[in-house]
């Protein structure tokens, strides 16, 4: 029996404890037997702190010539239509217990799932943090995994993205900026000025984009460069898809991302202070007129209340 097996099944009896790392690293021991168990007896005091350090350990030390998985094949896992959530993080943790070298912390393993996901559930959950692969499965366990109907066929159209060529059909609709984690609440003065659908000024999409992006409340895949007014000549486009097929203050997605946002407390609203500005003389004037008998024209004088 490999060391994945032995784990795999291990996971499989423990049944719901498995969600628990604490509990992974107490039960294991249960598990071995003979030169197995001696190998865990004889691991210096410490040296096993998270449920990864004892599955890299374990892999390494009784390492059986299987395959070992690299991060791009990690990477590659992608939820399948219909899959439910736990059977693709299942099978997210059936390929990482082959990649014996990688070291990921558990919220980065969390967010690398979590970018597997399929679009519309990436969508719901993209303003939520995630510490964990088991916080994660527990809070996504019983998601509808089948998309919403969409009910306006603009959001069938397939978007042209700026120097793609390609007239395949199935390109799916893909933002490529996302959400920065940890950052306090963004002061933006867009606030809604009539009854409209949105908490929100919709019109001023494309200036409350560059607001969070110098704010550093969001930010761009490593593809994804704004072009220039210039390069554009005048075309829409969408900062948050990288589109031209239509604008940011267009784009009902990004308009929903940041209602998102605005409901999940991560900006608020607000005027910014206006210096006091003097248009004219600061005090109330008046005009005198003094009478000189020793001059033929009198004279007036500008003075203040």
């Amino acid at each position: 029996m490999t060391t994945i097996e032995h784990i795999s099944r291990f996971l499989i009896q423990c049944g719901d404890a498995s969600a628990v790392d604490a509990l992974r690293i107490w039960l294991f021991p249960l598990s071995l037997s003979r030169l197995a168990f001696a190998w865990f007896s004889s691991l210096p005091a410490n040296s096993i702190i998270t449920w990864a350090d004892l599955e890299k350990q374990f892999h390494k030390y009784f390492f059986a010539g299987v395959h070992e998985m690299k991060i791009t094949e990690l990477m590659a896992v992608k939820q399948r239509n219909d899959e439910p959530v736990t059977n693709y993080i299942q099978r997210f943790r059936d390929i990482k217990s082959r990649c014996f070298s990688l070291s990921l912390s558990d919220s980065q393993l969390a967010e690398l799932t979590f970018q597997g996901l399929l679009p519309h559930i990436r969508e719901r959950f993209s303003s939520h943090e995630f510490e964990s692969l088991s916080h994660l499965a527990q809070r996504l366990a019983y998601v509808d995994v089948r998309a919403p109907v969409q009910t306006r066929t603009t959001f069938q159209k397939r978007l042209n993205f700026a120097g793609d060529s390609s007239d395949s059909e199935n390109e799916a609709e893909i933002g490529l900026a996302e959400w920065t984690k940890n950052r306090e609440p963004v002061l933006c003065p867009f606030a809604k000025k009539q009854k409209e659908k949105y908490g929100f000024n919709i019109t001023k999409a494309d200036q409350i984009f560059d607001l969070l992006l110098q704010e550093g409340q969001i930010k761009l895949y490593a593809n994804h460069t704004i072009p220039s007014a210039t390069k554009l000549k005048n075309l829409k486009y969408c900062k948050w898809h990288n589109a031209v097929s239509h604008s940011t203050n267009k784009c009902i997605v990004f308009c929903k991302e940041i209602q998102s946002a605005i409901e999940a407390g991560r900006i608020k609203f607000g005027t910014p202070k206006k210096p006091m500005k003097i248009d004219g003389h600061p005090f109330p004037t008046y005009m005198v007129e003094v009478s000189d008998h020793g001059a033929k024209t009198g004279l007036k004088l500008l003075t203040s209340e």
